[in-house]
């Protein structure tokens, strides 16, 4: 490690966002800067729900978009390419639902509307199925708006389970920590 530290440093920085070196996963980085960008969002006074949309929009033009443009730009084997790919466009948009949920009181009203919730995952669903069985092309889950919708449909409904216990709430109290320690229980 320290051979290549002195060698070329760029390229651990690349191998580490990467995920190809000490075995690290990917998303524990996109995580690390989700969190970053968060802070930064909230340090600076901008609204949550400003940030979604721009994340929202962003994530759903890069579903739209990025397929065609890395194929007409013969940019499949890049390494950007492959940094981009590991999802750091979707997880911001994702963790600034769930803190949008939070400030505006949305997961008690899904709660209370389980109904509403089922059947906008209901509907979501059958369009997604419907798609996928008349061969429409590249309808998987992170590159496209319709899997998109779909992931938001099914956070909606999970919403709408109570499973609240002793186990679940010290899971979700200390799951962060226990997921950031797993790697290195992996390694013992």
């Amino acid at each position: 490690i320290l051979q290549q530290i002195t060698d070329s440093p760029a390229s651990l920085i690349i191998e580490f966002a990467l995920a190809r070196s000490f075995g690290i996963y990917y998303f524990v980085l996109v995580i690390v800067i989700t969190y970053l960008l968060y802070f930064s969002i909230r340090r600076t006074h901008i609204p949550t729900h400003k940030a979604l949309i721009f994340f929202g929009v962003l994530t759903l033009l890069h579903n739209a978009f990025f397929k065609d443009i890395v194929q007409h730009l013969n940019l499949s084997e890049s390494h950007m390419v492959t940094l981009y790919r590991n999802r750091y466009i979707f997880w911001p948009f994702f963790f600034l639902l769930g803190a949008f949920f939070n400030e505006m009181g949305l997961m008690e009203y899904f709660k209370s509307r389980k109904n509403l919730s089922f059947v906008i995952w209901l509907t979501i669903f059958s369009i997604f199925n419907i798609l996928y069985f008349f061969g429409a092309r590249d309808i998987d889950g992170y590159d496209s708006i319709i899997g998109t919708l779909f992931s938001i449909g099914t956070i909606l409904l999970l919403l709408t389970f109570d499973v609240r216990s002793k186990i679940t709430d010290y899971i979700s109290r200390h799951s962060y920590f226990l997921y950031l320690s797993h790697i290195f229980i992996v390694y013992i």
